[in-house]
């Protein structure tokens, strides 16, 4: 017997059986850290419950993993199968038995009975699905998103600039809102068109069993040495028969998440409305939940029956009817191809912006169209300097809109396609007009450096993030140019 061989436990779907893949539960060795997920506390920090956290995490990242080719929106279904949805022997079979004491010896609860189980399922389409390396879990770098989604934890493998995620630990949410803590997952890859099928467990902490301590991963994989995925056809058929998942042979990634603790379908659409409502209305994104299809045509009229504005501000959401039909004119005019009136290279270098910081008679005329009531938009040219490197051009827009009957600011900041919900900077000026201001960043260069400042969460930029520091040199004054654009825009306009 090998040496690589003694280092892992396994579990067999059935003593002989067909199956070749198996729970793999690696002890603890010498020289390892042991102890509980700090990234975990990241999450848990938010007042959003683990559903919200989830529903974000998972449009966000399909949005990433957009194929080149898809020039239409990418699609994600997500469903809850019931006891009589899917085959109940095959979870027994994944979540039974060893696996269920191991959890319980994690500090886990104790799994439902399987005859009442449910099983989250979600699936991404338009998408590249898990490319890289998948037979090497060592290989790094740009593009190795098998082994980041797989093996890494605290760093990504995005390779857009800019991604709407790249902390690298939002996958945690898929485990969190799971009462097994495991997660499966099916992909079809667009670079090679390989069906590929693991899974993976994150229990709360290192645990003992047997007399021995284990580490909080395992791996539902084949292979001894590392964890392999399925790859044999037959095998993955019966998973996607199994768990009725809608994938045939299109590109992407399908997910199951066993025993999905408290899935409200009210409160998953009001999450799609509050953090995605700009990238479905502009065509980006179109999700299907519990059957029913969200898409640009129709988001108006889901989120008109779903978020009032009084629940809009109870979950203090920008996205009232108003902050959406300002959302939904931004988006025409970009369809359109209307540039907004630019500010002079420069402005952001003095502590307050300048009437000299706009070309001949652009301020008259903003100034004149607030007056109307109507909106007014700017385009902030910044810089970014990428350690040893020249400074980059780069910039940012600014939407404003004063109407007389607002009562309370609303703003948000766009990243993307992902809004950064807890950055608030006009309703903070309380000497400023209640307004509407939305502040788009779009262009890469702009959102490579705002990526680099968020928070693993995605809700707030964050000045002295290592990464940042480590990426750009003076990357607080470019930072401190987005937040505060559009109260000092609205200042001079309004005098």
């Amino acid at each position: 017997m090998t040496v690589a061989r003694t280092l892992f436990f396994r579990f067999d779907r059935e003593p002989g059986g067909m199956m070749t893949a198996a729970w793999v539960f690696p002890p603890t060795a010498p020289f390892q850290v042991q102890g509980r997920d700090l990234s975990e506390d990241n999450f848990a920090q938010e007042d959003r419950s683990s559903l919200e956290i989830l529903i974000r995490e998972a449009l966000q990242n399909t949005l990433d993993a957009r194929s080149p080719d898809n020039t239409g929106p990418v699609k994600v279904r997500i469903s809850v199968l019931g006891p009589d949805d899917f085959d109940q022997s095959y979870l027994a079979s994944l979540t039974g038995g060893e696996f269920g004491t191991r959890l319980v010896a994690s500090g886990g609860e104790v799994l439902p009975e399987i005859s009442g189980a449910s099983v989250l399922v979600l699936e991404d389409f338009g998408t590249t699905g898990l490319q890289g390396r998948w037979d090497d879990q060592n290989a790094d770098g740009t593009g190795e998103n098998w082994n980041a989604f797989w093996f890494r934890e605290g760093e990504g493998a995005k390779s857009a600039p800019g991604s709407n995620g790249r902390a690298g630990q939002g996958k945690i949410t898929y485990y969190r809102v799971g009462a097994a803590r495991a997660v499966f997952g099916m992909t079809v890859r667009k670079s090679d068109g390989k069906a590929l099928l693991m899974g993976r467990s994150a229990f709360r902490r290192v645990y003992p069993y047997n007399g021995s301590k284990f580490l909080r991963h395992s791996f539902w994989s084949t292979g001894t040495d590392q964890p392999l995925p399925v790859t044999k056809e037959g095998e993955i058929r019966d998973f996607a028969r199994a768990f009725r998942l809608s994938r045939n042979d299109e590109p992407g990634l399908s997910l199951v998440i066993p025993f999905p603790v408290d899935f409200d379908i009210g409160l998953a659409l009001q999450t799609i409305i509050t953090e995605f409502y700009f990238p479905i209305a502009y065509g980006n994104l179109e999700v299907s939940l519990g059957g029913k299809v969200i898409g640009a045509a129709n988001v108006e009229e889901v989120a008109a029956h779903v978020l009032s504005d009084k629940q809009a501000r109870e979950k203090k959401s920008c996205y009232t009817q108003g902050f959406r039909a300002l959302a939904r004119a931004v988006i025409a005019d970009e369809k359109i191809g209307v540039i907004p009136a630019q500010l002079k290279p420069g402005w952001d270098k003095t502590a307050s912006l300048k009437e000299d910081a706009f070309e001949e008679g652009v301020l008259a005329a903003l100034r004149a169209k607030m007056e109307r009531g109507e909106r007014i938009a700017l385009r902030c040219p910044v810089s970014v300097r990428p350690k040893g490197e020249s400074a980059v051009q780069t910039w940012f827009d600014v939407h404003l809109e004063v109407p007389e009957e607002l009562d309370r600011t609303e703003e948000a900041y766009i990243r993307r396609d992902l809004l950064i919900g807890s950055e608030s900077h006009l309703a903070a000026s309380t000497y400023l007009q209640k307004s509407r201001a939305l502040t788009l960043i779009r262009d890469g260069v702009m959102s490579a450096f705002l990526a680099d400042a968020e928070e693993p969460t995605h809700l707030k930029w964050n000045g002295s993030r290592p990464r940042l520091a480590e990426d750009y040199s003076n990357p607080q004054a470019t930072l401190r140019a987005v937040r505060n654009a559009a109260p000092r825009i609205l200042a001079l306009i309004s005098n």
